[in-house]
């Protein structure tokens, strides 16, 4: 499965992490935000008007990625300062993808019954060494 992971920038090493245990596993991650990307890093609040041709290319590379991806996974256990995973998670809802969100729903659409939610990045990991389940099993609160 190749698998889209979006979170706060703040979240970026927990992400990273999680993406290597997810190669680990056998699937492929099409984010690159989190690994510093062929971009150099990610940019602030504070730097996106100031760096517009890096932003623009930051979000054509996330966009491909997503495009790319069979799940588009969300957490959200730390707030995103950008705004940017809401817009990640209503991209993959657009386009039909797999959605799993770690952490708690902090929106209303986060409860969409096709929108699979998992507690925390473990059970996101033991979801993803059973993927098969993602596509049979209802949602849990």
């Amino acid at each position: 499965m190749k698998i889209y992971l979006a979170a706060s920038n703040a979240y970026a090493e927990k992400v990273r992490e999680v993406a290597e245990s997810i190669r680990e596993i056998g699937h492929e991650v099409t984010s690159h935000w989190h690994d510093g990307g062929p971009l150099g890093g990610f940019l602030v609040s504070e730097q996106i008007e100031n760096y517009p041709e890096k932003s623009q290319a930051g979000a054509f590379m996330d966009l491909g990625g997503i495009l790319d991806s069979d799940i588009v996974t969300v957490f959200t256990d730390i707030p995103s300062t950008t705004g940017g995973f809401h817009v990640e998670f209503g991209v993959g809802i657009g386009l039909e993808k797999k959605i799993v969100i770690v952490g708690k729903p902090v929106n209303i659409f986060m409860m969409i019954p096709s929108v699979r939610r998992v507690a925390n990045s473990a059970e996101f990991l033991k979801l993803m060494r059973n993927w098969r389940s993602l596509f049979h099993a209802p949602s849990t609160s």
